[in-house]
């Protein structure tokens, strides 16, 4: 998204995440990182949408002592501005100096399809690629503290992935990992959104586009979006400060074609989640796990209200009713709007 040209035919395509920023009070700039020494101290969100092209680093001039590399530019941000990044990365593109920086802060990267035919809307190939996400409803993790109103709701509104990557937590033993040479940080990593039970991922053809080979035999819960939250205690004042850096492995996550739609909840959990991390008041230290407005006990902000969809719309699920194609699809939701 450019703000200069916003008539631009890739500025319109993010126009829906242009005003979602806007409406959490935050002005676009665009950086080019590899032509600055840092990251602006004003920045309260680096948004690094679909890269195309890999990072630049020379490992030739690691011995300079002026030498920074985009992502140490990045991770100085990150850890000595107590900043915050959000990543949207096509999964179909490798960029190995990036993924091996959000290796490093937790995250792994698939470059497969993932496929949900117990959580998906209809397709017209039926490829269980429009997947509904599951919210976290343990009341515990970082997920339910942001968006608790949701995951509380017996008909929840639908938060939707159209085809996307897994990630998933890159720290060998646990989902936390303290960092070398002190004993005052650490990272933590947490998912977001996920898929049902029974995903599985396949390999996409990349000339066809066509689903083709099954990766691995076991269908399980995967990762849709994910956090890795780092904490860092200060020894004299005996405080905790926090940097996050928010990740999904789909190029079309932040694309009017999912936060335009109103009948899904896209642009209220994006909204949500970038309001409690974004570096521009005391909710951006809220603690992992810690209660948010959308829990019922209070605290942090509350998902943005937004009126009731005044179209009929109803949304099928992939399955037939009875598994009999005669019978016509389940029906999802009928009438719906947020």
């Amino acid at each position: 998204y450019d703000p200069a040209d916003k008539e631009s035919e890739m500025s319109k395509s993010m126009a829906a995440f242009a005003d979602l920023l806007a409406d959490r009070g935050l002005e676009i700039k665009t950086l080019k990182l590899s032509e600055v020494d840092r990251i602006p101290e004003d920045c309260a969100l680096l948004v690094i949408n679909n890269p195309r092209t890999d990072f630049t680093y020379d490992e030739n001039r690691l011995d300079e002592f002026f030498y920074v590399s985009d992502t140490e530019k990045i991770d100085r941000y990150l850890v000595m501005k107590q900043g915050a990044v959000m990543v949207a990365k096509d999964y179909r593109i490798t960029l190995p100096v990036f993924e091996n920086f959000l290796h490093e802060w937790g995250f792994k990267f698939s470059d497969s399809v993932v496929v949900d035919r117990e959580s998906s809307l209809e397709d017209e190939n039926n490829t269980a690629t429009n997947i509904i996400a599951k919210y976290d409803t343990n009341t515990d993790s970082y997920g339910y503290a942001l968006y608790g109103q949701y995951a509380d709701l017996t008909s929840a509104p639908l938060t939707v992935f159209s085809d996307t990557g897994s990630v998933e937590c890159s720290f060998a033993d646990s989902v936390s990992e303290g960092e070398p040479g002190t004993g005052y940080a650490s990272k933590q990593y947490t998912p977001y959104l996920t898929t049902s039970n029974t995903a599985q991922r396949y390999l996409r053809d990349e000339v066809s586009g066509e689903i083709t080979t099954i990766i691995d035999g076991e269908a399980k819960q995967h990762h849709l979006a994910a956090l890795t939250v780092r904490s860092e205690i200060d020894p004299i004042a005996n405080e905790k400060t926090y940097s996050y850096l928010f990740c999904v492995n789909s190029p079309s996550f932040l694309s009017n074609g999912l936060l335009a739609e109103e009948s899904y909840a896209n642009y209220d959990i994006l909204s949500v989640a970038i309001s409690n991390i974004s570096r521009v008041d005391e909710h951006a230290s809220m603690d992992l796990g810690a209660l948010s407005g959308n829990s019922a006990s209070g605290g942090g902000k509350l998902i943005t209200s937004t009126a009731m969809s005044t179209e009929d719309k109803t949304l099928y699920s992939n399955k037939y009713k009875d598994g009999d194609s005669s019978k016509g699809l389940i029906v999802i939701k009928e009438n719906h709007g947020i």
